[in-house]
């Protein structure tokens, strides 16, 4: 579960939608993922990053 994420951007490397924000245990990590319909994304990849 990512929680409080920021506005959806395009990844670099992959030009897949990505999402910044902070898991239950306050981590910054950065989701990259699919959307498979309007209700559904199938994240690809998940890491931790450095905050702004």
């Amino acid at each position: 579960m990512l929680q409080h994420a920021r506005e959806e951007e395009i990844s670099d490397s992959s030009g897949r939608p990505c999402v910044f924000g902070y898991t239950p245990d306050d981590e910054y990590i950065l989701v990259v993922f699919e959307w498979i319909d309007d209700d559904t994304i199938l994240p690809v990849t998940a890491y931790e990053v450095p905050e702004p």
